[in-house]
């Protein structure tokens, strides 16, 4: 039944709560490094921006440097989902039996994680189009 289902999964995660601790700290230290490398990359953008339009770089470097800001904003995207897997897995430690609503949040990080690896990897394929030059 789905009441043993959950059961056993509460099981195995109460028997993993150190890892699991330690699984919470390094999703939120890695969407820290995301976000710090997305808004890196957002800045190196706008100045190549400025760069293109005065001349001073060809369109490609430019072009090269959206390419690894859609990376990087993919990879943030999926540390958030990692992040919220690991908040919900604990939150279901931490919920009082019974309670509705907690399996919906184990599968919701679920689907966003998932949601996050496609997104991560229509970018990539993005990345390996080959655009004849204008």
């Amino acid at each position: 039944s789905s009441l043993e289902v959950a059961k056993q999964r509460l099981n195995e995660l109460d028997a993993n709560l150190p890892v699991l601790k330690a699984q919470l700290a390094a999703s939120r230290s890695a969407v820290d490094q995301f976000q710090a490398q997305l808004n890196l990359r957002q800045d190196i953008v706008t100045r190549r921006e400025q760069l293109v339009r005065s001349a001073a770089i060809s369109e490609e470097e430019l072009i090269s440097a959206q390419a690894d800001l859609q990376v990087s904003h993919a990879q943030l995207q999926q540390a958030q989902s990692q992040l919220l897997e690991a908040q919900a897995n604990l939150a279901l430690l931490e919920a009082p039996e019974g309670q509705i609503g907690v399996r919906q949040l184990v599968q919701q990080s679920l689907i966003r994680e998932a949601v996050a690896v496609v997104d991560q990897r229509r970018t990539e394929l993005e990345l390996q189009k080959v655009t004849a030059p204008t």
